[in-house]
């Protein structure tokens, strides 16, 4: 799910608890469930030696972006488990815990319905590349329109792609990004 995504859903979430939890731990809530994804911009640093913030957002919002559990420290059970044991010793660390438990479930249930979203358009487009024809196993999805914010699940904003195909829809949406409508 997209940072801003998070931050929406983040503040949405928050916002009503201020007044029965106080701003300050609210607040800590909030940037745990934000914050928990310094390690993707951590792994990209090492990985590339660069600290460019903006070459890290166009890296995960990239093609066929790799899912390693090198980049996804803080997103662990353990990670989030041993920040909870942690706050119950030190207590104004929970609210931390907490924001970073919350983070982990909405991934969760967002890359669940991504999934369950990409099978359906899969199957829709029975496994053909609508930009070129292919027809193989590796046809993947594209997500081709997104709301600006929040994400949408459904298999209309998605469309299926083989990999050279989809490799060019990013090239082309960091450029004109009207063009990839044209597949639908």
């Amino acid at each position: 799910m997209r940072v801003r995504d998070h931050v929406a859903l983040s503040t949405a979430a928050c916002a009503p608890l201020a007044t029965r939890l106080g701003a300050r731990r609210v607040a800590v809530l909030w940037a745990g469930s934000i914050f928990i994804d310094v390690d993707h911009y951590l792994w990209h640093c090492a990985h590339t030696r660069c600290v460019d913030p903006w070459r890290t957002v166009r890296y995960f919002n990239g093609a066929d972006v790799p899912r390693r559990r090198r980049m996804r420290l803080l997103h662990s059970p353990l990670a989030v488990l041993a920040t909870l044991v942690l706050g119950t010793r030190l207590r104004p660390l929970l609210p931390a815990a907490l924001g970073m438990a919350a983070h982990v479930g909405i991934d969760s249930l967002h890359e669940r319905g991504l999934s369950r979203a990409r099978a359906r358009a899969l199957a829709r487009d029975r496994c053909v590349c609508r930009a070129c024809g292919e027809s193989s196993r590796e046809v993947v999805t594209h997500l081709w329109h997104q709301p600006l914010l929040l994400p949408s699940l459904s298999p209309g904003n998605l469309v299926s792609l083989c990999r050279e195909c989809h490799l060019r829809a990013h090239v082309r949406a960091h450029a004109r990004p009207r063009e990839i409508g044209s597949w639908r």
